[in-house]
């Protein structure tokens, strides 16, 4: 065969035609690379994130199935579109911005954007731009975005309900936290309108609402529930969630559907807000301007929204009845000592700005044991409210009636020009005394004795106006009772008193007057004995046998309650110490701390020290700390109480209740053991919802790990309560009074377990 160059295997012959080999390859090669790019327009097109091509306008070029479908624009209907019709517009300057980076070669950014689709949702995207090329010459950007609509919703929803129990957790005013539920419903579904309303004997109060016409606010103020008073009204009369899909036809809006008609509400669903006892406290409900139903994650949120509502709610009434409990007496309702106090101090001070007079009358019962021991205490308590209503009734309503304790009253008289002016109150206050008082089958008279002193001739400050006041009262007392008397100088001979138990209680620690008694503590699960508190008492050859109350005190202002708290704490501990080795299966024992030992500096030291000195496990240690005192200075005080802890003793808040009460502390503050104070016991024989108080004091403490002891229980009755109330331990005469250390575990009665069942 001739040679003509090129070699016969390098040719084929084809239907009579004579072609290369490499055509062939070519050919193949192109198939390839078809198929190479329907794959890839396949993936592109049926890919779950959205991805578009725009050009150097903004205009879209290219869409795939997801972007059609998230948009609602076809992909004839978007290629026809520029991206200022499809982006929010508080979003475009953003998209533009990212699309110019993408155009000058920067690395992709993700970012986040808002669509507006066909039907007028709005979707959230996250996106990324990368630069288009063709030849070399930028022709636009890729787009590729992620619907993250659902991702952001779930986040601000976080968000919002945690900032909520964040708002509840610290207290913040109760039409903070419903704003801020209500708005966070109105995040979650844009065009909505959420409302709380609270209930107050059997009617509807708006109490947050913005965005409701204000027109409606007021219409619907005071509403009535029940079934056909709206949903909200239907939803508390029913206390279930009730949901009016068309207001214009439905059966619950008889009664007000004009109302909503004339301010273009359509639907409204509306869920009970409701207390732990199942009792309606209000109603949380979305309004909106088109008849709508609620689908199972819009009912889900109103749940969620109501139920955060009724804690907020109930953490706000019970605060308010701890802050009235704290403030008021529970047998007259009239101001308690502590506020007399505060507003005895604000009235020298507005007295002092004004150039006026305070008269402070202190009244005292004359007889009034006697009158008590005919009647029964239940007799005395009505008599003494009924004492209560007289006095209020014939003062001033600028003037103060307080009641002290007991028998004793207080009376802040403002505006006094002259101190004899204050006569003139006294004598009306025993003139409304004169008349006898019902008493059941008969008529009782009471009078009573009346001590005045006034700022600024007789003090500058309330605790001295206070001491001279009482001063006179027992003055008055001592010259026949049923009189009153102003305060002299000559009566500061109680004064003299004072200074005799200073003088004496100096020399008491080393003479050895000092004991240390104990008052048990049982369980109230088991009945068993755990623990004694460690009770100071002082005896002197002098004095006798001096009250607590009346000599501690002086140790603190004088600073003696060191040494000789540090002696009973060493004491209690040693003598714990050695009951434990001697089997007694104690958990502890409880030691009273004062401000004046918690404040210095070395006291986490000393405690360390006698422990250890006594070889006592510091968790049989239970430190007892005031309210007022730990409440002082919350944030100095959880400090020395966090590194008492640390040693592994347990703190304890006694006389919870009897100051500022605060649940919110509880929360900031190492707290082990919670003592109820004594009036709460106290007072279960004189009010029907003192029980259910402390059962939500106990609830919320226990919620918090922390748990509740009741003192002062003293008969059968109390103890029956304050087991059903859920305290872990109790204390009082009924089980045990306080005894030496000889006899403390031999004394005490026995908790009968039939009254724990």
């Amino acid at each position: 065969m001739p040679q003509t160059g090129t070699r016969a295997r390098d040719f084929e012959r084809t239907g009579g035609a004579i072609r290369p080999a490499q055509s062939r390859e070519v050919h193949d090669d192109d198939r390839a690379l078809r198929a190479s790019e329907q794959m890839y327009r396949d993936l592109v097109e049926n890919a779950s994130d959205l991805i578009y091509v725009i050009d150097l306008q903004g205009n879209f070029t290219s869409i795939n199935r997801a972007a059609q479908r998230t948009s609602g624009y076809t992909r004839a209907e978007a290629l026809k579109m520029n991206i200022a019709q499809l982006v929010a517009p508080e979003y475009l300057e953003t998209a533009r911005r990212m699309m110019q980076k993408a155009l000058r070669g920067e690395p992709a950014t993700t970012y986040d954007m808002e669509i507006v689709t066909k039907d007028s949702r709005r979707v959230t995207l996250e996106i990324s731009h990368r630069l288009l090329l063709e030849n070399g010459i930028p022709r636009g950007t890729h787009a590729i975005a992620r619907d993250i609509t659902e991702r952001r919703r779930m986040e601000l929803l976080e968000r919002d309900r945690l900032r909520a129990l964040e708002m509840i957790a610290t207290r913040k005013p109760l039409d903070q936290i419903l704003d801020q539920l209500t708005q966070m419903v109105e995040r979650q579904y844009p065009g909505t309108m959420a409302a709380v309303s609270l209930l107050r004997d059997d009617r509807l109060y708006i109490a947050s609402g913005a965005r409701l016409p204000e027109g409606f606010v007021q219409g619907m103020k005071g509403v009535r529930i029940g079934p056909t008073a709206g949903s909200c009204g239907a939803a508390a009369y029913w206390t279930q969630p009730v949901f009016a899909g068309d207001i214009s036809s439905d059966p619950l809006w008889d009664e007000h559907r004009e109302l909503a008609m004339a301010h273009q509400l359509y639907s409204c669903w509306s869920a009970p807000i409701l207390a732990g006892n199942g009792k309606a406290l209000g109603t949380f409900a979305v309004y909106q301007k088109k008849p709508a139903r609620p689908d199972r994650a819009q009912v889900a949120l109103l749940q969620m929204a109501s139920g955060s509502a009724a804690i907020a709610i109930e953490q706000r009434q019970l605060t308010d009845q701890l802050a009235y409990q704290a403030h008021h007496d529970t047998l007259t309702t009239l101001p308690n000592r502590l506020l007399f106090q505060e507003r005895l101090r604000q009235a020298i001070i507005q007295a002092r700005r004004a150039g006026t007079m305070v008269a402070l009358l202190y009244l005292d019962l004359d007889r009034f044991k006697l009158v008590n021991d005919t009647l029964g205490h239940a007799g005395g308590d009505t008599l003494l409210r009924q004492v209560a209503a007289r006095l209020r009734g014939c003062l001033r309503e600028t003037d103060t009636l307080a009641r002290m304790s007991g028998d004793e009253f207080t009376i802040i008289a403002t505006g006094i020009k002259n101190p004899q002016h204050a006569s003139l109150i006294a004598e009306t206050v025993q003139k409304a005394l004169r008349d006898p008082f019902p008493a059941e089958s008969q008529e009782v008279y009471v009078t009573a004795s009346v001590g005045i002193s006034v700022y600024p001739r007789d003090a500058m400050d309330a605790d001295t106006l206070q001491r001279n006041a009482d001063n006179a009262m027992y003055r008055a007392k001592s010259r026949g009772k049923n009189r009153f008397e102003y305060f002299i100088p000559e009566m500061s001979d109680s004064l003299f008193h004072r200074v005799e138990v200073e003088t004496c209680l100096r020399r008491a620690l080393e003479r050895g007057e000092f004991a240390v008694h104990y008052q048990p503590q049982f369980d109230l699960q088991n009945g068993r004995m755990v623990g004694q508190e460690a009770l100071l008492r002082w005896n002197n050859s002098k004095l006798g046998s001096v009250p607590p109350d009346q000599f501690i005190p002086i140790a603190e202002e004088n600073g003696l309650i060191v040494p000789i708290g540090t002696w009973v704490l060493e004491q209690a501990c040693r003598q714990t110490a050695d009951w434990r080795e001697n089997g007694y299966p104690l958990r502890g024992v409880a030691v009273n701390v004062s401000a004046v030992q918690f404040n210095r500096s070395d006291f986490v030291d000393t405690v360390g020290t006698v422990l250890a000195g006594a070889g006592l496990d510091p968790s049989f240690l239970e430190l007892e700390l005031t309210e007022s005192l730990v409440i002082r200075d919350v944030r100095e005080s959880a400090r020395k109480m966090q590194q008492l802890r640390d040693l592994g003793v347990q703190i304890s808040v006694d006389d919870f209740g009897k100051g500022y009460s605060s649940l919110s502390y509880l929360q900031r503050l190492p707290i082990d053991i919670l003592k109820l104070d004594r009036s709460f016991v106290e007072e279960f024989k004189n009010s029907s919802g003192n029980t259910s108080l402390v059962q939500g004091i106990v609830s919320l403490a226990h919620g918090l790990g922390i748990r509740v002891t009741a003192e002062g229980v003293e008969t059968e009755q109390q103890l029956e309560l304050v087991h059903h109330s859920g305290c872990d331990k109790v204390q009082g005469f009924l089980l045990g009074r306080p005894a030496p250390a000889s006899s403390a575990l031999s004394s005490p009665r026995p908790v009968c377990m039939s009254v724990l069942t």
